[in-house]
């Protein structure tokens, strides 16, 4: 799932859904310049492969997603925007 935003921070919504439902979560980005720290993508993959992660081209490129402390699960009822700004 492409989650590119300037402004919100969505990997850890989708992480956390996705570990509440016996899945993981990687994070990928495609950075354009490193120097200025402009990406051109941020992608989230989602399994419940358990070595999918482990192929060549996911382990090398593929990162942990860093959970954000007191967030609970998102629902049609629920969401909070604030905990997930940049």
């Amino acid at each position: 799932m492409r989650i590119t935003s300037r402004y919100l921070s969505l990997g850890p919504v989708i992480a956390l859904e996705a570990a509440e439902n016996h899945k993981r979560a990687m994070r990928v980005v495609y950075e354009l310049d490193t120097e200025k720290h402009e990406f051109l993508s941020e992608w989230v993959l989602v399994t419940s492969r358990p070595r999918f992660f482990n192929l060549p081209v996911l382990a090398a490129a593929a990162r942990p997603i860093n959970a954000v402390t007191g967030m609970r699960t998102w629902t049609d009822d629920y969401s909070n925007l604030y905990s997930v700004l940049r």
